[in-house]
């Protein structure tokens, strides 16, 4: 499960879903839920299906020439430049056929319109 955040989320992430809780047994909440889903499915707790990978949304910095992982998100910029780590982060899980040769903004748009559509 690929979660697109900001450095705040991602903090969010830490804290809500990755913490060990007592009220939950010393477990995660992503820990339970996965238990959950496995034994309802009836799969073996232990398993590499339903992964969680945080990607944080960076940002270019034109001071130092060195991406930093996004705050926020206030500016029409950096909302310009989100949207192109979001279509960059999805694109390899969208279907084969996106990854056709074509100048990059047309294929970003063609990979934004399937992923968005399966999404």
């Amino acid at each position: 499960m690929v979660v697109i955040t900001t450095s705040r989320g991602e903090q969010d992430i830490q804290q809500q879903l990755l913490t060990p809780l007592e009220a939950w047994g010393g477990q995660t909440v992503w820990a339970k839920l996965r238990e959950d889903i496995f034994a309802g499915a009836r799969l073996p707790k232990e398993n590499l299906r339903l992964q969680l990978s945080p990607r944080v949304i960076d940002l270019p910095d034109a001071a130092t020439g060195v991406r930093q992982k996004a705050d926020d998100l206030r500016t029409h910029a950096q909302n310009d430049a989100a949207a192109n780590f979001i279509v960059q982060t999805l694109a390899p899980y969208c279907d084969a056929q996106d990854h056709q040769s074509s100048p990059a903004s047309q294929a970003d748009a063609k990979r934004w319109e399937r992923c968005s559509t399966a999404l």
